[in-house]
């Protein structure tokens, strides 16, 4: 019970010391979501798969496509899916199975936006020959998105902030004890020799 009541009460003191300013809180916020859009708009998940073509990767765009089309068409006969098709045949994102994640669809490449602009989701483009090689890509889903607000996120960035500050003035406090402690020792140390050397202490013979 003592343990628990001292731990709240050197919490107490640890947290009294922390305050966060709001423009902390700001620069966090740009940090995070300095980069999205203004305006929302929609979101796409996509897969994708390539097989490069070109000088670099030996093979001919007609042979890249060509391997990639049999690779679409294993996919709608039901003998592979597009995750295992993408690890297995990928030269991009293989390890994640061609998962691009959620992009925004104003922020996809020009050739490759109109290619999904009418897919459903689980439907995948035909063959798209680039001149870096063939792609497949595949709509996973999609939705809405709508720019999140300073406002909106505001109270989980300051906790956040005042977690981290407390965090650190509490190993800042510890650091400070444990000096005074050690001086505090040393004093006690220093004075306990001197002691024995002018007054004979213990172990000395007259």
């Amino acid at each position: 019970m003592r343990l628990f009541s001292r731990s709240k009460v050197v919490n107490a003191m640890v947290r009294s010391r922390v305050r966060v300013e709001q423009d902390e809180v700001y620069n966090l916020f740009l940090e995070r979501y300095g980069d999205q859009p203004e305006e929302g708009g929609e979101q796409v998940r996509l897969r994708h798969i390539l097989i490069s073509a070109g000088p670099a990767a030996m093979q001919s765009q007609e042979n890249a496509c060509a391997d990639l089309a049999k690779v679409r068409d294993r996919i709608l006969a039901g003998g592979t899916n597009f995750d295992q098709a993408a690890r297995a045949n990928s030269d991009f994102k293989a390890d994640v199975g061609g998962d691009l994640g959620w992009m925004n669809r104003a922020d996809l490449a020009p050739w490759m936006a109109p290619a999904v602009s009418s897919l459903e989701p689980g439907q995948m483009t035909p063959v798209l020959p680039m001149s870096f090689g063939c792609n497949l890509i595949m709509l996973v889903d999609r939705r809405g998105y709508k720019p999140t607000t300073l406002e909106e996120v505001y109270p989980t960035l300051e906790g956040e902030l005042r977690e981290r500050k407390t965090g650190e003035e509490y190993g800042l406090w510890v650091d400070k004890l444990r000096a005074e402690t050690y001086i505090e020792r040393k004093g006690v140390f220093a004075e306990t020799a001197r002691l024995q050397e002018i007054g004979g202490g213990p172990g000395r013979r007259p």
